[in-house]
């Protein structure tokens, strides 16, 4: 993932390589309040009638859908959004038109919640309606598509407004993606199947610099954030066109994750990579996480309680007291527990 390249000749010959996994380092954390990421040159992404293709590696930080826009967006009229429709849904909106694929229609997309890395790959052609845009998840197409308003049967044409820069983790109304995300990449080409199956490899990422013997669309890359730098506020794009991102509200340090999608190293060894492991120092092949907070019970201090701050301040209270002396001690507890963490 640190691999730079500076030759266009070399840049030709590597794609001619099999496809090969990548060694992610990174991700990028984004916490539901103040940050995003966009392009610094203010690219828009793909605009008018043409083809396009999203990727992107994501993990939420809750167990249901939050009421959060702009996983993705660029243009005036093309964005992806999470959304609390219909148990939980997967938006496109483009102009007077938004469908979604949502955990109630398709139960795979239920796994959106469970705080794991999937990931998600959205195409269309181009001069397409509506309806021939296509979500893949985890490798797999998504069948079921619901109109949230508008028809299957309108064309998209992505225009270009004020401020459309391509972005991921907001879409300027103020209201943020509380998730992890990497290895955000955008094509002017619609992949086909066999491709996004390629690429997604098991859920562990590929360098998509990389022609594979499925994957042909390595040329059409338009922007490659592969978040590799694991700090800073900057990202850069690796498909040489110099889109690179900068992170905006976020900080220097807090705002990387070391555990991205595909991270190589099973610690326990428990089968489960380190990056999909809720317990990556704990042997728990099954996964459990009966509280559903992220953290598995096998190294959950408190796995029937999923606000283990809370649960720790209890366990920390002296012999039954008078009822205003108990309040007290625990509003004690607490602060200082909450000034320690800071």
């Amino acid at each position: 993932m640190r691999l730079f390249i500076g030759g266009r000749l070399l840049g030709v010959l590597l794609l001619m390589a099999p496809l090969a996994s990548a060694a992610a380092d990174f991700d990028v954390v984004l916490n539901g309040f103040s940050q995003e990421v966009q392009t610094t040159d203010a690219y828009p992404g793909i605009l008018g009638t043409s083809a396009r293709s999203i990727s992107w590696w994501y993990r939420s930080h809750v167990d249901s859908f939050p009421a959060v826009w702009g996983i993705v967006y660029w243009g005036q009229m093309w964005a992806i959004q999470l959304e609390e429709i219909d148990g939980g849904s997967i938006n496109c909106e483009c102009g007077g038109t938004k469908i979604g694929w949502s955990a109630n229609k398709n139960a795979a997309m239920a796994s959106l919640q469970d705080g794991h890395w999937h990931h998600l790959v959205m195409t269309a052609p181009a001069n397409g309606k509506m309806g021939d845009v296509k979500l893949y998840l985890d490798g797999s197409l998504v069948p079921v598509v619901m109109v949230v308003g508008g028809s299957l049967a309108n064309a998209y044409n992505t225009a270009f407004g004020q401020n459309d820069s391509f972005r991921i983790g907001a879409r300027g109304l103020g209201n943020q993606a509380n998730a992890d995300m990497d290895e955000v990449s955008l094509w002017n080409a619609e992949l086909s199947a066999a491709e996004v199956y390629e690429i997604f490899n098991g859920g562990v990422p590929t360098d998509l610099r990389l022609a594979g013997a499925q994957y042909a669309s390595a040329t059409n890359l338009q922007l490659y954030w592969r978040f590799a730098e694991g700090s800073g506020l900057t990202t850069a794009d690796l498909s040489g066109n110099g889109h690179h991102g900068t992170l905006i509200g976020g900080d220097a340090e807090a705002s990387w994750g070391a555990h991205p999608p595909g991270t190589g190293t099973d610690t326990d060894g428990d089968a489960t990579l380190d990056g999909f492991d809720n317990c990556p120092q704990t042997f728990n092949p099954a996964q459990e996480d009966i509280d559903s907070d992220g953290l598995g019970d096998s190294c959950d201090p408190f796995p029937n309680n999923p606000n283990n701050d809370l649960a720790q301040c209890y366990t920390q209270l002296p012999e039954p007291e008078p009822i205003f002396q108990l309040l007290a001690s625990l509003a004690l507890l607490c602060a200082l527990r909450r000034t320690r963490s800071n």
